[in-house]
């Protein structure tokens, strides 16, 4: 039986054209609503009837939407949206089109599914207004979701752009006219650059004075003058006449008014480190240094403090400088102090996207001594590009040691604990297994949920038992997360987890959707070894149609197109013709499965 009874596909056939015609409408409903609704968000203030008027029919639409189906899946394309392979929503305008917002940012389908509350529509649309409101900004729309972390919505992300899209994104988010705020910020700086330069040729000048007697430059450290008269002194004397003089006791460090100038001393002090031999002039010059800094990150001058940590950090390796490597440290110690952590992260939390960057440049040149406090902003720090943003800084700050972010996994914060679990995914440190086996006891099961993919990218047997006890968790999501990854490092252990789920006693009490995930991943887990038990299930109809047992056929029936070959084949037409839509509907799509993957 190489193809299914030309009968049978003449039925369902004519059934997929009847749920088109009952079910298309309803989502375009649905489609509409919600554009009308984010037009709404702009126009109204929340309270206004007209808005919640919107937001009441939305919920209507998807309500009526629900009495024949569960889910809801919109498939996302450049300029429209398409259900059951019908267009929906259609707009070429670029400035103004749903379906191109979700497509920018790789989402390529989103769900909704039944018994989805107001609460959770709401923030979706709070979303999709914000992110309407700062595309200008490029905000990341998978990231405002993930925060969110919907239990009734959700998405699929494309792996990766195709050349032609990642051409096309590129003109629509290019420029044609440069904006004006990217040329004033160029005229900036150049205007600073062209300071930079008179201010060293006015060095320059000061220096060549000197040298004729019109005036004098002297830098005096730990003069036998200065040290009598209770310590280490910096004269900075201009021309004879009016010159600004600058008297300053050890470790402390008063700056001209001109930055760019300032610029010009720190590097002479650069050079003075590398060449000085005397302790005492060395640790005053790094003192001052350490005063720098902390006027840079006080001014919220971020280019300047990293240039200086940068420098640091390379004279504390240099080969001349050993003996003074103790000292040099203080410098990069301060730079990841509290204090200065925490002042980089107000910049980071009130400014806009070039603060972002500006701020990040700085806590990325930071080491292991700055985690404790760079973790701290996540509590606070609201801008989620900025939240973003912290999380790769976390990650370098850590050298690629997951190790040294396991005493954060218990935070009382459940989401910075699940942003802490998802560093530790991406730096798949297999010193970090254990931690995070134990990080399953979380209360939140959102942390769970991410603790579950992060031990999934480290593998091994020691992951597998974990994700072997997590198929019991008391939360849905994490349990169907929990057995399909398993499925995938270790089919043999899944099927057995599976099946003891799936022939307990509390399976009929399960709701539809995980009684489905759990009978297909016992399927794919298990092949030819899972159909026994699978067909048990399927076959027991009884005197009297129950509801539970009506729901575990259901669910057998895909389990049995899961695991695929001729035996769950012929299961499966017996039941083409049963009077219950979803197990009809379920053999169907199963024979289609199975046919598709050349009849397994």
């Amino acid at each position: 039986m190489d193809d299914l009874n030309p009968t049978l596909l003449s039925r369902e056939d004519q059934e997929k054209e009847e749920r088109v015609k009952l079910l298309v409408p309803l989502a375009r409903d649905v489609v509409l609503v919600v554009t009308k609704t984010i037009k709404a968000t702009r126009l109204y203030l929340p309270n206004n009837p007209i808005y919640k008027r919107f937001r009441e029919e939305l919920k209507d639409k998807l309500d009526a939407f629900f009495e024949h189906e569960e889910l809801l899946s919109f498939m996302v394309k450049r300029f429209e949206l398409t259900f059951l392979d019908q267009v929906v929503y259609q707009n070429p305008d670029k400035e103004d089109n749903f379906a191109l917002m979700f497509f920018k940012d790789g989402v390529r389908e989103f769900c909704f599914q039944r018994g989805i509350n107001s609460v959770e529509l709401d923030a979706f649309i709070d979303i999709l207004k914000f992110d309407q409101q700062a595309r200008e900004l490029d905000d990341d729309l998978v990231t405002l979701l993930w925060e969110k972390d919907f239990e009734r919505i959700s998405y699929t992300i494309a792996e990766e752009s195709t050349d032609e899209e990642a051409a096309e994104e590129d003109e629509m988010l290019s420029f044609k006219d440069e904006p004006e705020a990217i040329r004033v910020l160029d005229e900036l700086r150049e205007r600073a650059s062209r300071e930079a330069r008179t201010a060293a040729d006015q060095l320059a000048e000061s220096a060549a004075a000197a040298d004729a007697g019109i005036g004098q430059a002297v830098l005096e450290i730990g003069t036998e003058e200065s040290a009598g008269s209770g310590g280490g002194k910096m004269h900075f004397l201009g021309a004879a006449s009016g010159g600004v003089d600058y008297e300053i006791m050890r470790g402390t460090f008063h700056p001209p008014d001109d930055l760019s100038l300032l610029t010009e001393l720190t590097d002479i002090f650069y050079e003075i480190l590398i060449t000085e031999r005397d302790p005492e002039s060395f640790e005053l010059v790094t003192a001052s240094l350490t005063r720098a800094l902390e006027i840079f990150v006080g001014r919220g001058d971020m280019a300047l403090a990293t240039i200086l940590v940068m420098k640091m950090q390379e004279l504390v390796v240099h080969p001349d400088l050993e003996q003074w490597r103790t000292k040099i440290d203080e410098v990069l110690a301060k730079a990841a102090s509290p204090v200065l952590v925490r002042k980089v992260g107000e910049f980071i939390d009130q400014g806009g996207q070039e603060a972002v960057e500006a701020a990040g440049s700085y806590l990325s040149q930071l080491d292991a001594r700055a985690l404790p406090t760079t973790v701290s902003l996540l509590e606070t720090v609201e801008n989620r590009k900025a939240r973003k943003a912290l999380c790769d800084i976390i990650m370098m700050q850590s050298g690629g040691r997951g190790k040294l972010l396991v005493p954060f996994l218990s935070h009382k914060m459940w989401f910075v604990a699940r942003n802490i679990v998802m560093i530790m995914g991406k730096l798949a440190d297999q010193d970090t297994i254990l931690a995070l086996g134990q990080a399953m006891r979380n209360p939140d099961p959102r942390v769970r949920r991410e603790v579950v993919s992060a031990l999934y990218t480290l593998k091994g047997k020691r992951v597998e038992e974990f994700l072997s006890d997590a198929v019991s968790d008391e939360d849905r999501q994490v349990r169907v997360l929990a057995g399909r990854l398993l499925g995938e490092l270790a089919p043999d252990k899944a099927f057995e987890r599976l099946i003891r789920v799936f022939i307990g006693p509390n399976f009929g009490e399960l709701e539809l959707e995980e009684m489905r995930d759990v009978s297909e991943q016992l399927g794919k887990a298990g092949g030819e070894k899972a159909i026994p038990s699978l067909a048990a299930v399927f076959r027991k109809k009884g005197l009297f149609a129950s509801g539970k047992r009506e729901k575990m056929r259901i669910a057998a029936a895909y389990g049995l197109a899961a695991a695929g070959g001729e035996q769950a084949r012929e299961m499966l037409e017996s039941e083409t013709g049963s009077k219950n839509d979803l197990l009809r509907r379920a053999c169907v799509e199963g024979l289609r499965t199975i046919k598709l993957r050349g009849g397994r």
